[in-house]
């Protein structure tokens, strides 16, 4: 579980930086992060549901009881560095 919340923590970090500069980015460039931001929603989307039916199941609603496809953030997390890598490329 602890790759997962790292993965997590990795993820909304790379995602906030990413969307303070996305206002920035080439048309190309902001055609991949719309596509990210897409994925990004749909796994929050999925997580979301699936704290709900946890908590229905356990009688109480925590945050803690966080259930996640960990093969698909840490994918999102590199799908994310390569595009902050592609930002920082046209940069220089």
């Amino acid at each position: 579980m602890r790759a997962l919340e790292s993965a997590i923590k990795q993820l909304i970090t790379l995602r906030e930086e990413l969307l303070l500069q996305a206002h920035l980015l080439q048309m190309d460039l902001k055609d991949e992060w719309r596509t990210l931001e897409n994925k990004l929603q749909k796994l929050e989307h999925n997580l979301e549901d699936d704290l709900i039916a946890i908590s229905r199941e356990i009688g109480h609603a925590e945050e803690e009881y966080f259930v996640g496809d960990e093969q698909e953030i840490e994918s999102l997390v590199e799908e994310l560095k390569t595009l902050k890598a592609k930002i920082r490329s046209t940069k220089s």
